[in-house]
């Protein structure tokens, strides 16, 4: 069965749009996009959360340089850019990178009230059981639909790999032991 030609043309002006940078209009859209370009987008990816979304996220791989002898102080970076540069460093490990092609993501679920929003998905890396992950998004006047904060439930331990790739967190970061 073939799509109506009006459908046929939506699609593909969704698809440009998003390939040229437009933000999602609908909260499932930037879900979709969230897991669509993470480890392959990062810097698209990491502009999809919220400042409260990076201030949350706890990710600490960037440090900051220590104070060089006799120099005057240099000045704290914006923490916000500094969260998302954490952000997008993780999703260009190497061993991150790997799982991409084994992602599995299926829109299970979408609420909306005005400019608040959650949507549900159900997640799995290929091979690993698979869980739930929601997201709470909101939108500001004016503004694109931001992921504001990102819960997972039924995460087994051997889908803390799935875990950590789809929700990339201090929390859920490597322990001693446990391995990739």
């Amino acid at each position: 069965m073939r799509a109506p030609p009006a459908c046929a043309a939506v699609a593909v002006l969704t698809a440009l749009a998003l390939a040229c940078g437009a933000m999602p209009g609908e909260p499932a859209d930037v879900v979709r996009l969230y897991f669509e370009t993470l480890g392959r987008d990062p810097i698209r990816n990491a502009d999809l959360g919220s400042a409260a979304f990076h201030a949350s996220h706890g990710l600490h791989l960037r440090r900051r340089a220590p104070p060089v002898p006799g120099a005057p102080p240099t000045p704290d970076p914006n923490p916000l850019q500094f969260a998302q540069m954490n952000w997008i460093d993780t999703e260009r490990l190497a061993w991150y990178r790997r799982y991409i092609p084994l992602l599995h993501f299926e829109i299970t679920r979408m609420s909306r009230e005005g400019r608040e929003a959650t949507v549900t998905a159900r997640v799995a890396i290929e091979g690993r059981p698979p869980f739930t992950q929601h997201f709470w998004l909101s939108q500001p006047e004016g503004g694109p639909w931001r992921i504001d904060h990102i819960e997972q439930e039924g995460v087994e331990s051997t889908a803390r790999i799935a875990s950590f790739f789809t929700y990339p967190n201090a929390a859920n970061w490597p322990q001693p032991g446990w391995s990739p």
